[in-house]
């Protein structure tokens, strides 16, 4: 499995310092499980040899979330398109697919919801070249790192979808979204420093 280090790292470590302030407030814990579905049209990267990558960051230090990944599906093939879950046991946690792209790509995912203060837990998701892991193309991830998308766990009903490709549906009211944070705006740099621990 590709495992690089590249300049670019220097560059994310930075985005992520600067992104250090951004979550101080304590919002009100929620428990409440939400809902998404991705759909994204990869016809551009057709037959291209690529990555899907999954991450579950920690940033409340403590063992309390966990995502769940179903229906991962594509007109193009995968080695391995079966369900999965990540929960917050170490600080990074991801999960690698090696996908060759056909047109269309999507899943559904269902999050917990617990905050209880500081930093929140942090789910993302890359599409990612199949040589240095680096981002396909570019988003508009505030941050910087390329993210299609980021799902900030900070316990409120209703916050702002950080969908930086516009993808992202929410089939369920009550989302739990926010945009940007530390968690995810080290997980690049994380990504090439930091040994994996990949949840299968």
């Amino acid at each position: 499995m590709p495992n690089p280090t590249t300049p670019l790292a220097r560059n994310r470590l930075a985005a992520a310092l600067l992104g250090l302030g951004l979550f101080l407030t304590v919002f009100t814990t929620g428990r409440a499980n939400s809902y998404y579905r991705y759909c994204i049209d990869t016809s551009a990267y057709s037959g291209q040899n690529s990555y899907l990558a999954f991450d579950l960051i920690d940033g409340d230090a403590t063992n309390n979330n966990t995502v769940t990944v179903t229906g991962l599906s594509t007109d193009g093939s995968m080695s391995d398109s079966s369900d999965f879950s990540l929960s917050d046991t170490s600080f990074f946690n991801e999960v690698l697919r090696d996908i060759v792209f056909g047109s269309t790509l999507s899943f559904n995912f269902e999050l917990t919801s617990i905050y209880t203060g500081g930093t929140p837990d942090s789910f993302s998701f890359y599409l990612l070249d199949g040589t240095f892991l680096l981002p396909l193309f570019p988003t508009s991830d505030p941050l910087l790192t390329d993210a299609s998308f980021a799902v900030d766990i900070d316990g409120t009903a209703n916050g702002s979808a950080g969908d930086y490709t516009g993808s992202l549906a929410v089939p369920e009211p009550g989302s739990v979204l926010a945009l940007g944070g530390l968690a995810f705006s080290l997980l690049a740099f994380v990504r090439r420093f930091v040994p994996r621990r990949a949840v299968v």
